[in-house]
């Protein structure tokens, strides 16, 4: 396995964050979802 490196820049982890806080607002726990279904994303570069 190969191990990179990603450098997220603070423009899109405000973006994440607010896809987050945008989704919460419309139902509790749906912006976990979407951060952690971010995160697996990143995962599998």
């Amino acid at each position: 396995m190969k191990v990179r490196d990603v450098v997220v820049l603070k423009e899109v982890a405000d973006d994440l964050n607010d896809g987050k806080t945008f989704y919460d607002q419309r139902e509790a726990g749906v912006g976990d979802y979407f951060w952690d279904s971010q995160l697996i994303l990143y995962i599998c570069l």
